[in-house]
């Protein structure tokens, strides 16, 4: 969860949407910092994994962020996510853990291949959206909503409320595949929009 004091601001960085290129911008720009527990970027203990429901400090709720940082400084900070596709994420999340597992400084390293897109998706089924961004009565917690679809847009309104110059983002952490949609079947659609409809319907996305 790149958060700061300083500059009155957090970020809810919900996994495959372009958070690795973002966070590591903003850090550029002095932003957020990369100091650990202080900024909460990095790995969460193993004790308290169970708590956050998220490996890295990074990728925890707003809820939790809530829970840390107070609401009272909650309420003062600008807060921010970027959302993406649904059925475009869960291709990224598919894809990124195939790449990974051959990768050595993975966690994902020497796991066993993953299998087809419907197998994964069988046995691994990502936190939705909402899980990063509603309270327990389904309310949003942030700020400003901006999409993956919508990148350059809605970054020049993000530089513009934490007072940084406009910029572009560089392409980390991306896999080379092709259209998301050449991954579903009718029966695998119909599971993604069991799984996650709810996120689909409520920020207007379609297949």
């Amino acid at each position: 969860m790149p958060y700061s004091k300083e500059k009155g601001t957090a970020y809810v960085w919900i996994p495959k949407t372009a958070g690795t290129s973002l966070a590591n911008a903003l850090k550029k720009r002095k932003v957020f910092k990369r100091t650990g527990q202080e900024h909460l970027w990095g790995r969460i203990p193993d004790e308290s994994k169970e708590q956050f429901r998220a490996e890295n400090w990074q990728h925890i709720s707003a809820q939790d962020i809530i829970q840390i940082i107070g609401r009272e400084e909650w309420d003062r900070c600008f807060t921010f996510t970027f959302l993406r596709n649904p059925y475009d994420r869960l291709v990224s999340f598919y894809e990124y853990s195939r790449s990974a597992r051959k990768d050595p400084k993975s966690v994902q390293f020497g796991k066993p291949d993953p299998g087809s897109f419907e197998e994964w998706l069988d046995t691994t089924q990502p936190p939705g959206q909402l899980h990063y961004l509603t309270d327990e009565n389904g309310e949003i917690l942030v700020d400003f909503l901006g999409k993956y679809e919508n990148l350059k847009r809605d970054l020049l309104t993000i530089s513009w409320k934490i007072k940084v110059l406009p910029f572009r983002l560089p392409k980390l952490n991306t896999s080379a595949r092709r259209d998301y949609r050449t991954y579903y079947t009718p029966d695998i659609k119909l599971k993604v929009e069991a799984l996650y409809g709810e996120e689909i319907e409520r920020f207007s996305y379609s297949f």
